[in-house]
């Protein structure tokens, strides 16, 4: 068992989120701490939405901390106030929001240019070629979409970019 180095916990203060490759029992045995349901004396827990009642981090952030499972991290747009270095438009979260804010899944609108269709079945899908990426292009008898696969794959269950999935531990005292 390694133990937790007490001049790094000092230094790293309450609402720093680490990521590991270590499930929640080999993470806390590896830092030297005790797991307990005592908020007020634990220095990290997962980050999973539990409240840390008696915290400093329910003090100072919120009773509950985030719940990252199965989300993406992002930055939020102004960190330090700094009219020196001004944000990159392309960086740039459309919306200003705080820290510990969930933003739900969202594809940016788009439009695909489709040729017109005759004599379709409004009941099948059709598969077309767009500039040598395979296109599925599902037509009703409402109104027909277009998913775009550009490796000809069949469509997943979310757009999202290659990842590595890793647990997220939060400071709370």
């Amino acid at each position: 068992m390694i133990r937790c180095n007490r001049r790094l916990a000092v230094v790293t203060p309450v609402g720093t989120i680490v990521t590991s490759m270590l499930p929640a029992a080999k993470y806390f045995d590896a830092i030297g701490e005790p797991v307990s349901t005592d908020y007020s004396t634990r220095a990290w827990v997962p980050a999973d939405g539990r409240p840390v009642l008696g915290s400093s981090y329910e003090r100072l952030i919120d009773s509950n901390v985030p719940d990252l499972r199965g989300v993406f991290l992002r930055c939020v747009n102004v960190i330090e106030n700094n009219p020196q270095i001004p944000l990159d438009p392309n960086h740039k979260d459309p919306v200003d929001r705080p820290a510990g804010d969930f933003k739900a899944d969202i594809i940016k609108a788009h439009r695909h240019n489709v040729s017109p269709f005759y004599a379709v079945n409004p009941f099948t899908s059709n598969l077309w070629s767009n500039g040598g990426n395979m296109c599925v292009l599902i037509a009703n008898s409402v109104s027909p979409t277009a998913s775009f696969d550009p490796d000809g794959n069949a469509s997943g269950e979310e757009t999202a970019p290659k990842n590595v999935s890793v647990y997220c531990y939060v400071r709370i005292n």
